[in-house]
């Protein structure tokens, strides 16, 4: 049985060929076929073929370290959504199936949705710890209206990425259930997430998008269940009754757990 392909082995004997003199063309033929000679099966990676395939890729690992980044400073830039729109525009595209499978790889190579999870959690607990500063400060915590809206959206444009994510036709990808399987971290990380946003409409309803899809794996349901998800979702349902479309989508995601 053929092992998948690591992205970063690849590139680095790519990258030694190169160095020797080799054009890109080359190089990759010779490594495609190394790889294969050796058992790998090359489907798990983002096979670029010129110098423009190339900074492609790398383009799109740069994009992708934004969500790394965020787990530092728990603060989106102008840039994130520059990269997610980025991103965003790859995965829709058609008319360069090699960049948009590429994305598709090196997304499931970095584990981003897990990435995304991780970020979400982090920026929540640092608004609780802003919360609570202010609290004691004996501030306002609501004075800043404009600055609270900028941390709704930076999270809408990230929850609408990992819909995104979630939603892609599961036949495109290598391995779309570890893609998007929870873990015993990664399950309490959204139930916190969650937990933070319950009482924001435009958030709740990306959440329940993707968690429309997390519960159609088998593991996702029992962890979600373990964490008691069904609180939180409880939750927003009451802070939310006036919204029909978000009280059927939890309603629809309760009946699965």
């Amino acid at each position: 049985m053929a092992r998948f392909a690591r992205q970063v082995d690849y590139d680095h004997m790519v990258k030694e060929m190169l160095s020797q003199g080799a054009s890109v063309e080359d190089a990759v033929q010779e490594v495609d076929e190394t790889f294969v000679e050796g058992g790998y099966d090359l489907k798990s990676l983002f096979r670029y073929r010129n110098d423009e395939d190339m900074k492609q890729k790398v383009k799109v690992e740069g994009y992708l370290r934004m969500f790394e980044q965020l787990l530092v400073s728990h603060d989106a830039s102008v840039n994130l959504v520059f990269g997610i729109q980025g991103l965003t525009q790859n995965l829709q595209s058609r008319g360069n199936e090699t960049l948009r499978v590429g994305t598709l790889r090196l997304i499931e190579q970095k584990s981003t949705f897990s990435t995304i999870l991780r970020v979400l959690a982090a920026m929540a607990a640092a608004s609780n710890d802003e919360e609570i500063e202010d609290r004691s400060n004996g501030e306002d915590s609501d004075e800043d209206e404009d600055e609270d809206e900028n941390k709704i959206l930076q999270k809408l444009h990230i929850l609408t990425f990992a819909s995104i994510i979630a939603q892609y036709p599961r036949e495109e990808y290598v391995d779309y259930e570890t893609l998007l399987c929870l873990s015993e971290e990664t399950a309490p990380l959204l139930k916190t997430a969650i937990d933070a946003d319950c009482g924001e409409a435009r958030l709740v309803d990306k959440y329940c998008d993707i968690l429309q899809f997390l519960v159609r794996i088998r593991v996702n349901r029992e962890l979600l269940a373990q964490v008691s998800i069904s609180n939180e979702l409880g939750l927003a349902k009451k802070m939310l009754k006036s919204n029909p479309s978000i009280q059927q989508k939890i309603d629809v995601i309760l009946s699965s757990l």
